[in-house]
């Protein structure tokens, strides 16, 4: 068992954990040989320090599916327990994914008070600060030019990006993490069939206002990267996205299973830690300028310190890391576009004397067909 995950109950006479809360505990299976998460599933709670539950016993992958052995819960004389060692083994077959691995298992915040028998507050996992971060981020969010580009030759340097990059309209494009819809917008607007996932609420609201503005189509879906539409899609694209993600490999995995003979598009910057002295410098330059014009910032806060160290990506995205990433996330040929075409309309937009130091580079990040 790992971390339970706690609630309570109104069942009258029930009686809590033996850690105190009316929960479930999640039960993983894992790969013996390299200890991945094939799947799991939140098994409910019990009053004993021993659950009578189901105890893994091992498992071995056999092509779309594992084969578990588990101890199956049972009573010994006159109701005593039993230890591990006398529970009778059954061999189970179970398909993958059941659940994707690598999946956070979220609940959200319940709006109700809490139960008279309880008085802990709801849970708030990291993934719902991440959805409530960009929650409150929506209204504000377009009003960066970075985040939603308004002068026309960049619109254009993006319009044109994109015919490049993905495949030919009007190709199916799935968007994740579409926030406010930059490029899925562009994408419909150059006819193609666009799909924008997003956590957040806010984020998809604005996109749909947006595209009826504009007389656009796309389908919105809220859910978490991982858990896209199962497709198939021809590509899948998504800007600026997976440094906000918990376990970026097992969203990679999920979009490769919605687009197995597709394209992934990952549209990035060199952004963080600067890798060079002359980023430094420009980087250092940037932010003094921005402090000097009391330029306001892009969000309305910063990540909680806690939810930042807890991202892989938290510190920037390289392109060595995330070529790395895709790669091992099964997306063949990945190969890598600069995308100075951008970078110079964008330039262009700036004044003086940030026109002189330019902008942080744009950059692409390409697998599949």
């Amino acid at each position: 068992d790992a971390t339970l995950v706690k609630s309570y109950s109104e069942k009258a006479g029930a009686a809590p954990t033996y850690k105190q809360g009316f929960g479930f505990h999640p039960l993983l299976v894992h790969l013996d040989e390299t200890r991945e998460a094939l799947a799991g599933r939140l098994r409910p709670g019990e009053a004993s320090p021993a659950p009578a539950g189901v105890h893994l016993q091992g498992s071995t992958r056999i092509d779309r599916a594992v084969l578990v052995r588990v101890a199956l819960a049972a009573q010994g004389e006159e109701g005593r327990g039993v230890g591990p060692e006398e529970l009778p083994v059954a061999d189970v077959r179970l398909a993958l994914p059941p659940v994707v691995a690598g999946t956070v298992l979220s609940r959200r915040r319940e709006t109700r008070e809490t139960s008279p028998q309880s008085q802990e507050a709801p849970i708030l996992t990291l993934v719902d600060e991440v959805r409530d971060f960009w929650d409150a981020d929506a209204g504000t969010y377009d009003q960066d030019p970075g985040h939603h580009p308004v002068s026309p030759l960049e619109r254009s340097a993006w319009r044109g990006s994109l015919e490049r990059l993905l495949p030919a309209a009007p190709a199916s494009v799935l968007d994740v993490g579409a926030g406010t819809g930059f490029l899925s917008l562009l994408a419909s607007e150059l006819g193609y069939r666009v799909t924008a996932v997003d956590l957040s609420s806010g984020m998809l609201g604005q996109l749909r206002t947006k595209a009826d503005q504009e007389h656009l189509t796309v389908e919105t879906v809220e859910a978490d990267a991982a858990s896209v539409p199962s497709g198939p899609f021809d590509a899948v694209m998504s800007r600026h996205l997976l440094w906000t993600l918990l376990e970026p490999l097992a969203a990679l995995r999920a979009w490769h299973e919605a687009a197995p003979q597709g394209r992934l598009v990952l549209v990035e910057s060199l952004w963080g830690d600067p890798g060079s002295a002359v980023d430094r410098l420009r980087h250092w330059a940037h932010q003094g300028l921005a402090r000097a014009r009391r330029t306001p910032s892009a969000h309305h806060a910063s990540y909680a310190p806690e939810l930042r160290a807890a991202l892989p990506l938290g510190q920037g995205t390289t392109p060595e890391t995330l070529l790395q990433l895709v790669s091992v996330a099964g997306w063949s040929s990945p190969r890598l576009h600069k995308l100075t075409d951008i970078d110079w309309a964008a330039r262009r937009g700036l004044p003086w004397p940030e026109r002189a130091l330019g902008g942080i580079p744009r950059f692409a990040v390409v697998a599949g067909t």
